[in-house]
């Protein structure tokens, strides 16, 4: 998820409403279920380090869907909470557009 995510915001959209539209329009129609997984790091985990290592960004407070996304989205996907609150608007965005969730 996070990697198609990445993928969304190398043309950077206004809002991260545009953002949702964009990550959604990209998941492959025709089937009957597709997974959507965004995958963690445990503290002192060898992963966690080596993201360690790479940098990170402070905490972005996102209002809602119609917040402006960040030019520097990668500074914004180096903060793991970030993306937690990302993914869980998306999750809601895709809920009450009646797109079919299963957390």
């Amino acid at each position: 998820m996070i990697a198609q995510l990445r993928i969304c915001l190398c043309n950077i959209p206004d809002t991260f409403e545009e953002l949702i539209i964009r990550f959604i329009s990209s998941v492959p129609k025709g089937y009957r279920r597709i997974d959507i997984v965004a995958d963690t790091y445990r503290r002192g985990s060898i992963e966690s380090a080596e993201r360690e290592k790479r940098g990170k960004s402070t905490k972005v407070i996102l209002g809602s869907v119609k917040s402006k996304v960040l030019r520097d989205a990668n500074k914004f996907m180096m903060n793991d909470e970030n993306k937690v609150v990302l993914i869980n608007i998306i999750f809601k965005n895709m809920i009450e557009n009646r797109v079919h969730v299963i957390l």
